[in-house]
């Protein structure tokens, strides 16, 4: 009877043993997923800013184009104006072959302006898309390390957990 007494508190201790190795398997976990959690949603907020400040620098990129083409397009009717003047004054008039050729190579350097300009947004267009692109993969990579980390600690703790059910069995 002694023996099976023995037996029974042993069965005991193990079960007490498994369910404390549960207890910690389960903690860890629901740390990690909070820990995750929050750090998802930080993740999530800060690529949510890093759009919302995209657009606002690509609203204010549209502005200032605006802008510059309207003065563009001032500055090249005043200087039209300002040269058939000149060719008026001195007794060329405005339908002949050289005032033409003038006139129309102050609109196609007027076209290149515009066309250096529309490039250059472009390229400031681009530049602020890959910055909200390289943020979300950096918070991607940062993410999916945070659960890596987690499951291999989860590993650990359970491996060690086990070790410890295993030395109270034995």
């Amino acid at each position: 009877m002694g023996g099976l007494t023995s037996l029974a508190a042993s069965a005991m201790q193990a079960l007490s043993a498994a369910n404390a190795l549960i207890g910690v398997v389960d903690r860890h976990q629901n740390s990690g997923q909070r820990d995750y959690d929050f750090a998802k949603a930080q993740s999530d907020l800060s690529l949510q800013n890093a759009r919302e400040q995209a657009a606002l620098q690509k609203e204010q990129l549209r502005l200032s184009a605006e802008q510059s083409e309207t003065n563009r397009r001032a500055a090249l009717r005043r200087a039209m104006a300002r040269q058939r003047a000149q060719f008026g004054a001195s007794g060329i008039g405005s339908g002949t072959g050289s005032a033409q050729a003038v006139l129309l190579g102050m609109f196609d350097e007027s076209e290149e302006e515009l066309q250096k300009r529309q490039a250059l947004d472009s390229l400031k267009t681009a530049a602020i898309n890959q910055g909200v692109s390289q943020q979300q993969r950096i918070n991607t990579l940062q993410l999916t390390q945070m659960k890596e980390r987690d499951r291999l600690k989860n590993i650990g703790s359970t491996l060690q957990s086990a070790h410890d059910l295993g030395s109270i069995i034995f």
